[in-house]
Protein backbone atom coordinates (compact mmCIF):
# COMPACT_ATOMS: atom_id res chain seq x y z
CA UNK A 1 0.00 0.00 0.00
CA UNK A 2 2.89 2.30 0.86
CA UNK A 3 4.43 1.65 -2.56
CA UNK A 4 1.16 2.58 -4.30
CA UNK A 5 0.97 5.85 -2.48
CA UNK A 6 4.65 6.82 -2.91
CA UNK A 7 5.03 5.75 -6.52
CA UNK A 8 1.52 6.40 -7.65
CA UNK A 9 1.52 3.27 -9.83
CA UNK A 10 -0.64 0.22 -9.50
CA UNK A 11 1.84 -2.48 -10.60
CA UNK A 12 4.03 -2.08 -7.49
CA UNK A 13 2.21 -5.03 -5.96
CA UNK A 14 1.10 -6.87 -9.12
CA UNK A 15 3.89 -6.78 -11.76
CA UNK A 16 2.90 -6.26 -15.36
CA UNK A 17 2.47 -9.15 -17.75
CA UNK A 18 5.68 -8.32 -19.66
CA UNK A 19 7.84 -8.83 -16.57
CA UNK A 20 6.02 -12.00 -15.60
CA UNK A 21 6.60 -13.75 -18.95
CA UNK A 22 10.20 -12.58 -19.39
CA UNK A 23 11.42 -14.46 -16.31
CA UNK A 24 11.98 -11.50 -14.00
CA UNK A 25 9.24 -12.54 -11.61
CA UNK A 26 9.74 -15.69 -9.53
CA UNK A 27 6.80 -18.04 -9.86
CA UNK A 28 6.62 -20.91 -7.40
CA UNK A 29 5.69 -23.20 -10.31
CA UNK A 30 9.03 -22.62 -12.07
CA UNK A 31 11.24 -23.20 -9.01
CA UNK A 32 11.13 -27.00 -8.99
CA UNK A 33 12.07 -27.48 -12.67
CA UNK A 34 14.86 -24.94 -12.26
CA UNK A 35 16.25 -26.82 -9.25
CA UNK A 36 16.09 -30.09 -11.18
CA UNK A 37 18.00 -28.60 -14.10
CA UNK A 38 20.66 -27.19 -11.78
CA UNK A 39 20.95 -30.53 -9.96
CA UNK A 40 21.33 -32.45 -13.22
CA UNK A 41 24.00 -30.02 -14.43
CA UNK A 42 25.91 -30.33 -11.16
CA UNK A 43 25.76 -34.12 -11.33
CA UNK A 44 27.01 -34.01 -14.91
CA UNK A 45 29.89 -31.77 -13.87
CA UNK A 46 30.86 -34.10 -11.00
CA UNK A 47 30.71 -37.09 -13.33
CA UNK A 48 32.99 -35.35 -15.86
CA UNK A 49 35.49 -34.51 -13.13
CA UNK A 50 35.37 -38.13 -11.95
CA UNK A 51 36.12 -39.38 -15.46
CA UNK A 52 39.04 -36.98 -15.78
CA UNK A 53 40.50 -38.18 -12.48
CA UNK A 54 40.11 -41.83 -13.53
CA UNK A 55 41.91 -41.15 -16.83
CA UNK A 56 44.76 -39.35 -15.10
CA UNK A 57 45.22 -42.15 -12.57
CA UNK A 58 45.25 -44.73 -15.36
CA UNK A 59 47.92 -42.76 -17.21
CA UNK A 60 50.01 -42.51 -14.06
CA UNK A 61 49.69 -46.25 -13.48
CA UNK A 62 50.89 -46.91 -17.03
CA UNK A 63 53.84 -44.56 -16.56
CA UNK A 64 54.82 -46.33 -13.34
CA UNK A 65 54.74 -49.68 -15.11
CA UNK A 66 56.87 -48.33 -17.96
CA UNK A 67 59.41 -46.94 -15.49
CA UNK A 68 59.56 -50.19 -13.54
CA UNK A 69 59.99 -52.24 -16.71
CA UNK A 70 62.70 -49.97 -18.07
CA UNK A 71 64.65 -49.97 -14.82
CA UNK A 72 64.41 -53.75 -14.41
CA UNK A 73 65.31 -54.46 -18.05
CA UNK A 74 68.41 -52.28 -17.96
CA UNK A 75 69.56 -53.97 -14.77
CA UNK A 76 69.74 -50.70 -12.88
CA UNK A 77 68.14 -50.31 -9.54
CA UNK A 78 66.72 -47.05 -8.41
CA UNK A 79 69.07 -45.67 -5.78
CA UNK A 80 68.24 -42.75 -3.56
CA UNK A 81 71.29 -40.68 -2.76
CA UNK A 82 71.93 -40.00 0.87
CA UNK A 83 72.30 -36.35 1.72
CA UNK A 84 74.02 -37.00 5.04
CA UNK A 85 77.41 -38.61 5.25
CA UNK A 86 77.50 -42.19 6.46
CA UNK A 87 79.39 -41.20 9.64
CA UNK A 88 76.59 -38.87 10.75
CA UNK A 89 73.96 -41.50 10.05
CA UNK A 90 75.77 -44.04 12.22
CA UNK A 91 76.15 -41.44 14.99
CA UNK A 92 72.42 -40.81 14.88
CA UNK A 93 71.71 -44.54 15.01
CA UNK A 94 74.07 -44.82 17.99
CA UNK A 95 72.26 -41.91 19.64
CA UNK A 96 68.91 -43.67 19.21
CA UNK A 97 70.29 -47.02 20.42
CA UNK A 98 71.58 -45.49 23.67
CA UNK A 99 68.10 -44.61 24.86
CA UNK A 100 65.04 -46.36 23.40
CA UNK A 101 62.76 -43.59 24.68
CA UNK A 102 64.34 -41.20 22.19
CA UNK A 103 62.60 -43.02 19.35
CA UNK A 104 59.25 -42.05 20.86
CA UNK A 105 60.05 -38.33 20.72
CA UNK A 106 58.84 -36.15 17.89
CA UNK A 107 61.31 -35.48 15.09
CA UNK A 108 61.84 -31.95 16.34
CA UNK A 109 62.64 -33.13 19.86
CA UNK A 110 64.86 -35.91 18.50
CA UNK A 111 66.86 -33.37 16.49
CA UNK A 112 67.25 -31.07 19.49
CA UNK A 113 68.36 -33.97 21.71
CA UNK A 114 70.78 -35.18 19.02
CA UNK A 115 72.36 -31.72 18.76
CA UNK A 116 72.73 -31.62 22.54
CA UNK A 117 74.19 -35.15 22.53
CA UNK A 118 76.74 -34.14 19.88
CA UNK A 119 77.59 -30.94 21.77
CA UNK A 120 78.29 -32.92 24.97
CA UNK A 121 80.60 -35.24 23.03
CA UNK A 122 82.41 -32.33 21.43
CA UNK A 123 81.19 -33.11 17.91
CA UNK A 124 79.64 -29.97 16.53
CA UNK A 125 78.91 -28.85 13.01
CA UNK A 126 80.06 -25.27 13.50
CA UNK A 127 83.56 -24.22 12.43
CA UNK A 128 84.40 -22.64 15.81
CA UNK A 129 83.40 -25.71 17.80
CA UNK A 130 80.47 -23.98 19.53
CA UNK A 131 76.79 -24.31 18.72
CA UNK A 132 74.88 -21.10 18.49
Amino acid sequence: MFAKICLGISFAIDPPVILRFSGFVNDSDSTIPLLLVVLVLLLLLVFCIFLIVIRISARLRRLELILLESSSSSGESIVIKRETPREEATEYEEFLREDAARRLLSKRDQSAAFREWRRKRGKTWSATGQDS
